[in-house]
């Protein structure tokens, strides 16, 4: 593994990065430039995913940035417009981000897919009436006392 550090710090220097700008790509590109100048042993990029962790353990090199996925884009929306439009307060919004979570979850997710356009008021509806039942009967279940609601 030393080696390979040794070879990847190099290439680093030579492309103008440093080493923070080490990344899954970056280390492709390194790899497929070691071949390009005729080494025949050259590891594959899974060989590598063990410098590249401990690099990421010690800190020196960022964690991979994976995009946001279309269900958390439009939940960061929603958490932004609770605190910005209705202004409600953190444990308010965390409660209504996971009961919006667990409605995408259940309604708009077909075959792993997010697909919230055959969304309807319909379903919305169903939703919250099948979440103040199971809150009611969790309410009970715990000892609350009836509020009355």
């Amino acid at each position: 593994m030393l080696k390979d550090l040794g070879q990847v710090g190099l290439w680093l220097s030579r492309q103008g990065f440093d080493v923070a700008d080490l990344d899954e790509g970056r280390m492709q590109q390194h790899l497929a430039d070691l071949r390009k100048s005729g080494r025949r042993r050259v590891a594959g990029p899974r060989g590598m995913v063990p410098l590249l962790m401990f690099l990421r353990e010690a800190g020196v090199v960022p964690a991979p940035q994976v995009p946001p996925s279309p269900a958390e884009v439009l939940l960061e929306r929603y958490q932004r417009w609770m605190e910005s439009e209705r202004g409600l307060a953190a444990p308010t919004m965390l409660r209504y981000g996971n009961t919006a979570r667990r409605f995408l979850a259940e309604q708009a997710m077909i075959d792993g897919q997010f697909a919230p356009d055959g969304l309807t008021g319909a379903n919305l509806n169903a939703f919250l009436l099948r979440e103040c039942a199971r809150s009611r009967r969790a309410r009970r279940r715990d000892g609350w006392p009836n509020s009355g609601r």
